[in-house]
């Protein structure tokens, strides 16, 4: 699941409207809008570190997907 798709479960759990506006797939809400803008700034202070030893371990597909899933959450590392 990328970050869209979890901003979106769970903007709709809190019971905010995910329609898009067809002419620029952008939220129709102003709410959701703002709410996704801020989902989207949360993600962008997260960064996750990962120790310089564990990139030289034998096991490189393990962190491959590792970085995968961090990068697909919408969450930087270094």
């Amino acid at each position: 699941m990328d970050s869209m798709e979890q901003f979106e479960a769970w903007a709709i759990s809190q019971g905010l409207n995910v329609s898009k506006a067809k002419s620029c797939g952008s939220y129709e809400k102003a709410e959701t809008y703002y709410a996704w803008r801020v989902w989207q700034a949360s993600r962008e202070a997260l960064v996750v570190e990962i120790p310089k030893g564990l990139l030289l371990v034998e096991e490189a597909d393990v962190i491959d997907d590792i970085v995968n899933q961090l990068e697909k959450a919408g969450i930087k590392w270094k």
